[in-house]
């Protein structure tokens, strides 16, 4: 306790210090100072403040006590004792501090990009102090959205690494705070356009164009690009892995998974793309399988309001030779086929009942589609109809209210599939329907209007048939799973189109040629030419089948392209293409004569098919008809000691046959040419000519000549 000797004023501010410093003497430990001027001194015992559990008060001795007539504001505590100088400046002080300063944590910067700056400046009394962001150091400029505040953004225009600054300032001091922050170039941007998303293939041997979109994304120095396969069965072998358009080819059919990946400056970035390849998924729907099911019943003509979906079979057929007919409806919600699926193949599998046989023989069963979901009922009794009345379909109902437009089921002409008529006595026998285009359609649009694929099993020809005759078959109701029904689809999601070249045409310079190209799916088709000696003109080169023409003989590779908005394939077609048929050449002049035969006995060079006695070879050499008879005219005349023999020929190509004229003087063995002597051929029109030899007359002046053509072998 301090007795002070000042004197207090009423309505006057007094600063009043209380110092305790436990290094002292005893009568020097305890100080108190007002306005800033030591007032008294008290001795102190203790060497150290004593750590009290009770509470310490201000301006009250004790709870309940007398209370200070007066305010108090600006209570400080300090963990030291102050000096007297400090004690004097905290008097004459105006309250304000030196600020404190935080500039944040750093941002992950990009070039060009701006990165948020959270600095912080306060000050423990008095006014806020201003701040101001600046640049220490750094390769590059470092622009400040508000330099004048704490928490502002910065965009800094090279890669590096960066000191900044923020400074906060007020009447007392300045105070400040450094941030490093490293700076790096912006990561490449790379999307696949095509194909857009998961994509399926029907063959291996369609060519998957891929391209894709890439920049710097504003770094320096431009971009690389690398096409790599990433999984996949097979080995996927890219046109030009380099090229942000290009083509894949796949090596097996399966699932593959591709990769783009753009490298720049700032790093690198990738996006991949799902490619299968004659791999479509599929479905087995059975009752009770994964907990599926479905609805199956029949419909009796004989009792029209019998319901039977409770029994183990259903009944196809008649039963009398006058009616009594028996149909069966079958309802399979096709859950776990995505809408977007584009159905490739379907099939549905049933059996004969393994315990009961049926009557006699039924002709073909057909699947019709039926208008409207039929319920299943839950009658399960072969002999009373008043068991399950009013829980499913019967003749007249297709649910317990709900009437059929046409007793015996509503459903469409068209028939779906089929299975031949069979011998009903035989047991547990497959009977499948198979997959046709008509069956995938109806299942494709209950597949796009998420709902049940309805049909109809019913027998026309043994309703109308003399004979009664029915088959029992297992019902999803049947004990035994593996003899219920059993629906089996395929499809793919995305599909791109379905194309085939067609084969090779016989094709020949300058005459078009046929291309039987196909391209089932696609929206639009082009034929081009890939690589030739010469250029190839299409008819129509965006329809697959077309006709095509070829400049120049030679080896030449052609491409069809198919594309819809889900991937664009290809495929090639290789043509050899052959000059025009010439008649000079002897092989030519054959497939001109009798184009599509290649029997030696009518086309080989000793065949005489039209019998005039001049054999293919000759009819060709000396220009003949060799499908009807003709002769040939020859001049024959003496010229003095000599005889002048003219005769026309085909202008044949080099090599490919020889003319000699001979005589004999006993149409002997006596054969020569000797004497023989030939002018130059002279021409008459630009496949024939003429040509004179003069033959020695001999001493008899007269001789037998005949003209003799050779052709080389092969």
């Amino acid at each position: 306790r301090f007795t002070s000797s000042t004197t207090f004023n009423s309505g006057t501010w007094y600063h009043v210090a209380l110092v305790f410093d436990g290094s002292l003497a005893e009568a020097q430990r305890s100080k108190l100072y007002v306005n800033g001027v030591l007032d008294t001194t008290a001795a102190e015992t203790s060497s150290s403040v004593p750590n009290y559990a009770s509470s310490l008060y201000i301006g009250v001795l004790a709870p309940g006590g007398n209370v200070f007539n007066g305010l108090i504001d600006e209570v400080r505590f300090h963990r030291r004792a102050l000096a007297a100088a400090e004690i004097a400046a905290l008097e004459s002080a105006t309250d304000t501090f030196a600020p404190t300063v935080s500039a944040g944590p750093a941002p992950a910067a990009i070039v060009g990009t701006a990165a948020t700056l959270t600095g912080s400046a306060g000050a423990e009394a008095g006014p806020a102090p201003t701040v101001l962001w600046s640049k220490v150091s750094g390769p590059g400029n470092a622009t400040f959205a508000n330099p004048a505040s704490a928490a502002t953004t910065v965009s800094l225009n090279q890669a590096g690494t960066y000191v900044l600054r923020l400074t906060a300032t007020n009447s007392t001091a300045q105070t400040s705070a450094d941030l490093t922050v490293t700076a790096s170039h912006p990561l490449p941007l790379v999307s696949i356009v095509n194909p857009p998303a998961p994509v399926a293939l029907a063959d291996p041997t369609d060519i998957l164009r891929l391209t894709a979109s890439a920049s710097s994304n504003g770094a320096p120095g431009g971009t690389t690009l690398a096409w790599t396969q990433l999984a996949g069965p097979g080995t996927v072998t890219f046109a030009n892995p380099a090229a942000p358009d290009t083509t894949a080819s796949f090596s097996a059919p399966g699932s593959y998974l591709l990769r783009c990946t753009v490298t720049s400056i700032g790093g690198s970035a990738s996006a991949n793309a799902s490619v299968s390849i004659a791999a479509p998924a599929s479905l087995e729907l059975r009752e009770g399988v994964n907990s599926y099911s479905h609805a199956a019943t029949f419909l009796r003509s004989d009792s029209n309001n019998w319901n039977s979906g409770g029994r183990d079979q259903f009944l196809v057929g008649k039963s009398a030779t006058s009616g009594n007919f028996f149909r069966s409806v079958l309802s399979f919600p096709l859950t776990g086929i995505p809408a977007n699926a584009t159905l490739t193949g379907i099939s549905l599998d049933l059996w004969t009942h393994p315990t009961q046989v049926g009557t006699g023989s039924v002709a073909a069963l057909e699947l019709r589609e039926l208008a409207a979901t039929p319920a299943e009922g839950n009658g399960n009794s072969g002999t009373d109809a008043a068991i399950g009345a009013g829980t499913g379909a019967t003749w007249l109902n297709r649910n317990a209210t709900a009437a059929w437009t046409s007793p015996g089921g509503d459903f469409n002409p068209t028939v779906l599939s089929t299975v031949p008529g069979f011998n009903t006595t035989t047991l547990a026998v497959q009977k499948t329907f198979p997959s046709t285009a008509a069956f995938l359609a109806a299942a494709q649009a209950a597949v796009t209007a998420g709902q049940p694929l309805n049909l109809m099993l019913l027998s026309p020809l043994t309703e109308s048939g003399p004979s009664a005759a029915f088959t029992r078959l297992a019902s999803d109701d049947h004990g035994t799973t593996t003899q219920r029904p059993r629906l089996t689809l395929t499809w793919s999601l995305n599909p791109a189109p379905l194309i085939n070249p067609g084969p090779a045409p016989a094709a020949i310079t300058g005459q078009a040629a046929s291309l039987t190209g196909s391209a089932t799916g696609a929206t639009a088709t082009t034929w081009s030419l890939v690589s030739g000696p010469g250029t190839a003109s299409f008819a129509a080169s965006n329809n697959p089948a077309t006709t095509v023409t070829f400049s120049q003989s030679g080896s030449y590779l052609l491409r069809l392209l198919a594309s819809n908005p889900n991937a664009e394939v290809s495929r090639t077609l290789a043509v050899d293409v052959r000059p025009p048929l010439d008649p000079s050449d002897f092989s030519d002049w054959q497939q001109l004569t009798w184009p599509g035969i290649t029997a030696l006995t009518i086309i080989g060079p000793n065949a005489d098919p039209d019998r005039d006695g001049l054999v293919n070879l000759l009819e060709w050499a000396l220009r003949l008809d060799a499908t009807a008879p003709d002769v040939h005219q020859t001049v024959f005349a003496k010229n003095g000691a000599v005889f002048d023999f003219t005769y026309t020929r085909r202008k044949t190509a080099p090599g490919e046959a020889s003319f000699i004229v001979e005589w004999s003087d006993t149409l002997g063995n006596d054969w020569s040419s000797a004497g023989v002597l030939s002018d130059p051929p002279v021409s008459i029109d630009g496949t024939s000519e003429s040509v004179r030899s003069t033959v020695p007359a001999g001493t008899n002046l007269r001789r037998f000549l005949r003209l003799k053509v050779l052709k080389p072998l092969p």
